[in-house]
């Protein structure tokens, strides 16, 4: 998947940008164009930019080792123009999200690990930390894109902390915490088509509180309610904005309008840009910066200065034998590369060919070349995110999922040729499809009744039926077509159900929640990568009869999360994994913005 692409929160806006630019409407409208220049540099990732109230310092979250789920972020605070960044916390948690008093002397921050969720205040200068309110974190890939944007702010009065915490066993709503009495109150109660209210963040006149609202089965989009309580309003973004919800928003100092990251997603390669929409709804303005990959704006409340997270990611495939195998085995092979995304690799059933996503046509799109990654064919020309494509048994169509409707469906294409046929159709996103032993089904996740299950199509047509029902997300027939093998979307490990009727039952605790498209199954077992070994991430077997694990090889470099990156040769003498080759991102700033 981008695959589950989407799942992830992916957008699409068509020409919008370019007609903003044909028209020269950007030029009528500033009359100095905005320029971004780096603000931090360092090795890893620079999250979570707040500017503080006066613009003249910046705190952060910065993990310095890599990675997107397996991470220590720490909050920093760095003054503009000078000075190294200064570190105020040293936990072993995850801090993230800070936000600045309003007479800037002290940083709340969110912290994510066990017992110890919850707020946080430290001084801005460093000292003690104190805990202001035990709370639940957003589950770390649950809904994809809420690590897009902050999830604390504080009201330009000081009286009053805006966050969300767990409503349900899976919902969140926007809550507030009164600074001086710890009093906490709900602000919103999102419909039962909706499980997530995220990304607060209080207006300059304190009025009002943006959110973002998603999951279900009904598109994410941006949202204001009153501080007083009253029912939410969706805020217009304009046609061009097909689906997904903003990578992070913030005000303008005056009110008069928010910015929004969009439409795309870091780690899928869709650039996404930085836009201006008014405060009461309208059309999308960009900004002119903060094309390539922005996210997570921040924007001072005195002054004059933008913030934003700038990111850079590309991923290669790579081909590895399997010691022990009538092969012999053979070191790993770089086989598919360019400068932008290549994963979702999935060999064809007599070896010879390699079905994968690549973002190197702009949009990210379904591809195949030979087995030694040479004479790449792109087959989908969508325009929108499309991924984790899986041959059928008899090698001559390939199934996938897309974006290119709104939701995310299930599609069909032939590898001679031909248009893509569409398999889905509800409103809700079905995606990761796999082929049954005899291909006359496709499997595939979907949310369609809340939490994600899996389910499966008629390959010529027909109702869809499902399949599990405590949870269920990538999934494969066994070799010999009796079991269905799963991965769910918010929890670790493999798990099987059998076709004939039975119950479901954990197989192995591996691999970690996020990487539910890093393993496939064998005759041999099911072969899975393990991102948590040391000192590098490991591809694993385990063997289903003695229920032993063997360690295959090291990788390089770390798998990419929620997405799917692991594919078995038929006759399991190879794997083709996927793997980042950069990874990272840097905090810029945009002077002389209003």
């Amino acid at each position: 998947m981008v695959a589950g692409a989407a799942v992830l929160g992916l957008l699409a806006v068509g020409g919008v940008v370019r007609s903003w630019l044909a028209h020269g409407l950007w030029n009528s409208r500033h009359t100095t164009p905005l320029r971004a220049v780096p603000l931090t540099s360092l090795s890893g990732w620079e999250w979570y930019p707040a500017l503080s109230p006066d613009g003249s310092q910046l705190a952060f979250s910065w993990n310095e080792r890599g990675g997107v789920i397996l991470r220590n972020q720490d909050i920093y605070v760095q003054l503009i123009g000078a000075g190294t960044p200064l570190r105020l916390t040293t936990d072993p948690a995850d801090d993230e999200s800070p936000a600045w008093s309003p007479d800037g002397h002290h940083i709340a921050f969110l912290r994510c690990l066990g017992s110890e969720q919850g707020i946080f205040t430290v001084p801005a200068l460093g000292g003690p930390e104190r805990k202001l309110q035990a709370i639940a974190c957003l589950p770390a890939g649950m809904v994809a894109g809420m690590e897009d944007g902050h999830n604390l702010d504080w009201s330009g009065d000081g009286k009053l902390l805006v966050f969300p915490d767990q409503t349900s066993a899976d919902g969140f709503s926007i809550f507030l915490l009164s600074t001086e009495t710890l009093e906490k109150r709900r602000l919103t109660f999102p419909p039962q088509e909706h499980q997530f209210d995220w990304t607060p963040r209080f207006s300059p006149d304190g009025r009002s509180v943006a959110f973002t609202r998603a999951g279900g089965t009904t598109k994410p989009g941006l949202f204001i309610v009153p501080v007083a309580g009253g029912e939410p309003r969706r805020l217009t973004l304009g046609e061009g904005w097909t689906r997904g919800a903003p990578g992070g928003h913030a005000w303008t100092s005056d009110g008069s309008g928010i910015v929004v990251s969009g439409p795309g997603i870091w780690w899928a390669s869709r650039d996404a840009s930085l836009w201006k929409v008014p405060a009461k709804g309208g059309v999308l303005e960009p900004l002119g910066v903060g094309e390539g990959n922005a996210s997570q704006p921040s924007i001072s409340r005195r002054g004059n200065r933008l913030a934003f997270v700038q990111t850079a990611i590309d991923s290669d495939t790579w081909e590895i034998g399997i010691s022990g195998s009538t092969s012999g085995g053979h070191s790993p092979r770089k086989i598919i590369a360019s400068s932008r995304r290549d994963d979702g690799p999935q060999l064809s059933p007599d070896g010879n060919k390699i079905a994968f996503e690549s973002a190197r046509s702009a949009s990210n799109e379904i591809w195949i070349c030979d087995r030694d990654g040479t004479n790449a064919l792109q087959l989908t020309f969508f325009g929108a995110t499309s991924g984790t494509p899986r041959w059928s048994p008899d090698g001559r169509s390939i199934a996938f999922d897309s974006d290119k409707e709104g939701q995310l469906d299930i599609y069909a294409v032939g590898v001679a040729g031909g248009l893509p046929r569409r398999l889905t159709a509800e409103a809700s996103d079905e995606v990761v499809p796999s082929w049954s032993g005899d291909g006359q089904w496709i499997y595939f996740g979907s949310n369609q009744t809340g939490g994600f299950q899996v389910w499966k199509v008629p390959v010529e047509g027909g109702p869809a039926l499902q399949v599990t029902k405590n949870g269920g997300f990538a999934a494969f027939e066994s070799p010999d077509g009796s079991r269905l093998y799963y991965a769910k979307f918010d929890a670790p490990g493999i798990w099987e159900v059998p076709l004939n009727g039975g119950e479901e039952q954990p197989v192995h605790d591996l691999p970690p929640t996020g990487y539910w498209g890093y393993w496939d199954i064998g005759r041999r077992g099911l072969y899975f990568v393990n991102p948590e070994a040391k000192p590098r991430s490991t591809i694993e077997l385990f063997d289903l009869a003695t229920r032993r694990v063997t360690r295959i090889a090291e990788m390089e470099r770390e798998p990419q999360p929620l997405t799917s990156g692991f594919s078995v040769a038929r006759d399991e003498r190879a794997i083709l994994y996927s793997q980042w080759e950069q990874d990272g991102s840097d905090i810029m700033l945009v002077e002389g913005f209003r």
